[in-house]
């Protein structure tokens, strides 16, 4: 029987199933390197000819937490690539509540994680420009994280003395 033959009648045994017994004959298929991947870039390829059923498949994916748990993995790790960075940065943007909501969910998450604030420092010093030119268009939240970070400084014996520093050349800077 050729691969088509077998695509064909899984697809046809599949249709008449219940859910459980479709996942017991998909499984099977899975189990296969070759027709898991065929079957998988198959349904891909339905999926770009009709994003309704992204949608859908998105839909069910939260009542499957493992799954979407590894999907979330594979896509933090993948973010990694600017490429693909700047491809989920454009989706986030996009859609602000969220956005807004993903940041701060972030910063609350990387609260016992050294390595996940040095990463998140990281990003704000190498985007200080950007980062600041927002807050200054925003002068309430502008105030609100200066505060912060002037109160967080003064209380920390490491940088104390160098806010006092920037603060005195930035008053130096701006004398006439």
């Amino acid at each position: 029987m050729s691969k088509r033959s077998c695509i064909v009648l899984a697809a046809l045994a599949v249709a008449a199933c219940s859910a459980r017994q479709k996942a017991e004959i998909t499984e099977t298929t899975f189990e296969n390197d070759k027709q898991r991947t065929e079957m998988l870039e198959a349904t891909l390829r339905v999926m770009d000819a009709h994003p309704d059923y992204v949608d859908e498949l998105f839909r069910l994916s939260r009542a499957h937490p493992r799954t979407q748990n590894r999907l979330f993995a594979n896509t933090a790790r993948a973010v990694a690539d600017p490429e693909f960075a700047d491809r989920v940065a454009a989706h986030l943007v996009a859609h602000p509540h969220g956005l807004e909501r993903i940041m701060m969910a972030t910063l609350d998450a990387a609260k016992t994680r050294p390595e996940a604030q040095q990463a998140i420092v990281g990003a704000m010093a190498g985007r200080a420009p950007v980062a600041a030119r927002y807050l200054v268009d925003h002068p309430r939240q502008l105030a609100t994280v200066s505060e912060a970070i002037v109160r967080q400084a003064i209380a920390d014996p490491n940088t104390k003395e160098k806010m006092t520093e920037i603060l005195k050349q930035v008053i130096v800077d701006r004398a006439p």
